[in-house]
């Protein structure tokens, strides 16, 4: 059965978080979301150019979500994204981190 395409692109983008917040999101390769969704990497590049579409995305996601395990290795890495997240936000990361 074929997917919708924006149900399909949130599939993706989700797997790809799991991955991230698992793994890290520096170790997303298309080819381990292919594998993990049981589907073809050609498939993945119709919606994602790249990994670093993919990847970008995924940062949106945690941003705009709070999603403190990507945040923190965010931080880690000194990404300036993380500059105009919320205190309380930062304060979650950095808590996460420490545990």
């Amino acid at each position: 059965m074929r997917k919708n395409p924006g149900d399909r692109r949130r599939e993706i983008l989700n797997c790809g978080i799991k991955i991230a917040k698992k793994c890290g999101y520096k170790k997303i390769t298309m080819q381990k979301v292919s594998k993990k969704l049981g589907i073809s990497p050609p498939l993945m590049h119709h919606y994602f150019n790249n990994v670093e579409e993919l990847k970008n995305e995924i940062i949106k996601e945690a941003l705009e979500n709070g999603i403190v395990e990507i945040i923190a290795q965010l931080m880690v890495f000194k990404d300036a994204r993380v500059n105009n997240i919320s205190d309380t936000t930062k304060k979650q990361a950095i808590d996460f981190i420490s545990s």
